[in-house]
């Protein structure tokens, strides 16, 4: 009996696994509307802090909340992993990877890879905090009460551990918002396309005075 199970308990996972990826997957196209509507109603920089912080903010959140909900409904708990997977979406549509593209096309993979592998060192560093943090003696008294308040702890970890990240990428768009602001991205602000499209009708009236001149 546990032996089945121990199988059924794997089957789920792996069958969550795949389509937690494919929500991934098919959020970036959501994300890439937001990006657009975004994009066309604020300027480049709010538009960035928002698709970088807010997504990262309510994953962290998500993450701290997750061990919380296993006497609610597995159901619920499913939601909140389906959630997390979805936000990550965002780092490909308006998140760290347009920004990267945006701010050096040229070198944006190569900067792109260098984040991506000092972000993929968590691969390594988490199951070792995990390890550490969840080790309980199954001889003591309450091992089980122990052992699910040490894996509420890491999750807690975790989270803190987004919204300082969502704290320090917050610091260095605002501290460093004058060398945005001459960023070439920032074509895209609202305030610059009224600019231009202003340009433009001011140039068609100046092209329209020199040819009705004799």
């Amino acid at each position: 009996s546990s032996g089945i199970n121990a199988e059924s308990q794997s089957v789920l996972f792996s069958f969550l696994q795949i389509g937690l990826s494919v929500s991934t997957a098919l959020s970036v196209i959501g994300w890439k509307f937001i990006l657009s509507f975004l994009d066309s109603r604020v300027s480049w920089l709010k538009c960035r802090m928002t698709l970088m912080i807010l997504p990262l903010v309510l994953r962290s959140v998500s993450l701290a909340a997750m061990p919380y909900t296993g006497n609610v409904t597995i159901t619920f708990s499913i939601a909140l992993l389906t959630l997390n997977d979805i936000l990550i979406g965002s780092a490909f549509s308006g998140g760290i990877v347009t920004l990267t593209y945006e701010l050096d096309p040229f070198n944006g993979p190569v900067v792109f890879g260098i984040v991506n592998g000092v972000g993929e060192f968590s691969g390594f560093l988490v199951p070792l905090i995990r390890a550490a943090l969840t080790n309980v003696d199954a001889s003591e008294a309450g091992y089980w009460a122990r052992y699910e308040q040490r894996w509420q702890w890491f999750f807690v970890l975790c989270g803190g551990i987004g919204i300082v990240g969502a704290l320090t990428l917050a610091m260095g768009l605002l501290c460093w918002r004058g060398e945005w602001k001459r960023h070439c991205s920032l074509s895209k602000n609202v305030e610059d396309k009224k600019s231009k499209q202003k340009g433009d009708e001011n140039g068609y009236v100046a092209l329209d005075q020199n040819t009705s001149r004799p």
